[in-house]
């Protein structure tokens, strides 16, 4: 790191599903409104986290591009940092 340079934290985050489904996912898993989705994930960013990388729960790859779809659109313009 370079004198003056804001350090860069990043985490990879819980496995995330936006919105309801019929899957019985695991308790770990991040789920809900997007409201409730970004209110969780910017838990991180008061915390000094810049970078979440993560990753969604998906039976198909219809369902992971739904999933990414949705999260961009209403969880990402609700992030913090």
């Amino acid at each position: 790191m370079r004198p003056g340079e804001a350090l860069e934290i990043g985490v990879i985050t819980e496995a995330i599903y936006v919105g309801e489904t019929d899957q019985d996912l695991p308790r770990w898993v991040l789920k809900g409104s997007p409201d409730s989705i970004a209110e969780s994930l910017n838990e991180y960013g008061e915390m000094g986290v810049s970078h979440l990388q993560i990753r969604f729960m998906a039976r198909d790859c219809a369902e992971l591009c739904d999933q990414m779809e949705k999260f961009g659109a209403e969880v990402g313009p609700n992030l913090t940092r």
